[in-house]
């Protein structure tokens, strides 16, 4: 009778670490199986708390759901990519010819051996994602250093690194990401030319002037309080004296925009160009101009897509979604929204196609608008396209409107 209860026993516990086994994933080693001992020769391998994942060399099954694309880069060229944050800076190269390190962000010594180190590998390309300013003195010096730089959109790098499995997100797999994404862009030719140093001296002082003309707003909304009696006699002494001031700068600034149109004689042909169409003021000229270089150069589907006012379709099978617009330079479309305000009025060919819009095919009032915006710009594209001013019977296609 013990020995029976003995292997009831035994046999029970065996059971049990089968189960667990199952559920852990570990192994137990059967009774009176012998053991081997390991030697203290053999390396055991210590966990990595971050690793990045490098494209099999060969076929594997084992690639955890990655999709690696390689794009063909002639010569052994390299495109770096830097992950900016307000502290530090992270490079790292694709294809891979350094580890990814760290600088500080305001470190002038690590900004020398920084561009010294890039000019060794000779990249085709400098990435960097925008940062919320932070990227720009980065650009500065790098382009100053003679590097051919391109600032991406950071929603699209993340996108690219999901559909390339890159489920964790630190700052130097971003890099990595950043610099696989360029690499991808040189090799459809997405990369744009080198930017104007007069057009983005012309821009930063136009935004700058919009954020003086939203205070000066804010601060007469405040005013206006005060005189019903919701705010007191020293505070709006106080708005006033503001106001003043911010007037002050906003004429300054409007001077030093003239002057550097003035100076830069292809910008201002541009301009005075588009200030020929009526309702078309000389901010929204400029605002334009600066703010979609693009325009009258590339393909006029592509501005309509940049300009963020191209109806995108929502369609899948049975699913017959709305087209909505989505995206784009928001500051190109909020001057055109002010000059197709003005255009309803003034301009002949703005009104007539609103009114048929709104009138002959039922549309809403923003879609006309909308449209119309879409159409305002789609003339603006073809004038500078082709160098001429503005014509009562034109179409947006053709200098001369179809019979």
């Amino acid at each position: 009778m013990k020995t029976i209860k003995n292997n009831n026993i035994a046999n029970n516990s065996l059971t049990l670490q089968n189960k667990t086994s199952k559920r852990t994933g570990t192994v137990h080693p059967s009774p009176g199986a012998i053991t081997p001992r390991c030697s203290k020769n053999v390396p055991v391998p210590s966990p990595k708390s971050e690793q990045l994942p490098e494209p099999p060399s060969r076929e594997s099954s084992h690639t955890q759901g990655r999709i690696y694309f390689t794009p063909s880069l002639q010569n052994k060229q390299c495109i770096i990519g830097i992950d900016v944050s307000k502290s530090s800076l992270h490079i790292a190269s694709f294809p891979k010819v350094f580890s990814p390190f760290e600088i500080p962000y305001d470190s002038s010594e690590h900004w020398e051996t920084l561009i010294s180190t890039l000019h060794k590998f000779k990249p085709l390309l400098i990435v960097l994602e925008a940062s919320g300013g932070y990227e720009k003195p980065v650009c500065k010096k790098l382009k100053e250093a003679g590097f051919k730089v391109e600032v991406v959109n950071p929603e699209r790098v993340r996108y690219f690194a999901k559909s390339l499995g890159y489920l964790a997100k630190t700052d130097k797999i971003d890099a990595r990401v950043i610099a696989h994404y360029g690499a991808v862009l040189v090799e459809n030719g997405i990369v744009y030319g080198k930017e104007d140093k007069e057009l983005e001296k012309l821009k930063e002082l136009k935004r700058r002037r919009d954020q003086i003309v939203e205070m000066i707003v804010k601060e007469k909304n405040r005013l206006k309080q005060t005189e019903k009696g919701v705010l007191g006699e020293e505070i709006r002494r106080s708005i006033e004296k503001v106001l003043e001031v911010l007037e002050k700068e906003k004429r300054r600034l409007e001077e030093e925009i003239e002057k550097r149109l003035n100076e830069a004689k292809e910008i201002k042909r541009r301009v005075k160009l588009l200030e020929t169409i009526p309702g078309v003021s000389t901010v929204t000229a400029v605002s334009v101009v600066v703010e979609m270089p693009e325009l009258g150069k590339i393909e006029r589907r592509k501005v309509v897509a940049l300009s963020g006012l191209a109806p995108f379709a929502r369609e899948s099978g049975n699913l017959k979604g709305k087209r909505m617009i989505k995206g784009g330079r928001k500051r190109v479309r909020q001057a055109l929204y002010m000059a197709v305000l003005a255009g309803i009025i003034w301009n002949k060919k703005i009104r007539g196609y609103y009114e048929r819009l709104v009138e002959e095919k039922k549309k809403a009032k923003k879609v006309a608008l909308t449209a119309c915006m879409r159409k305002l710009l789609l003339i603006m594209h073809q004038m500078l396209k082709n160098g001429v001013g503005w014509q009562e019977n034109y179409d947006g296609k053709n200098l001369v409107a179809a019979s």
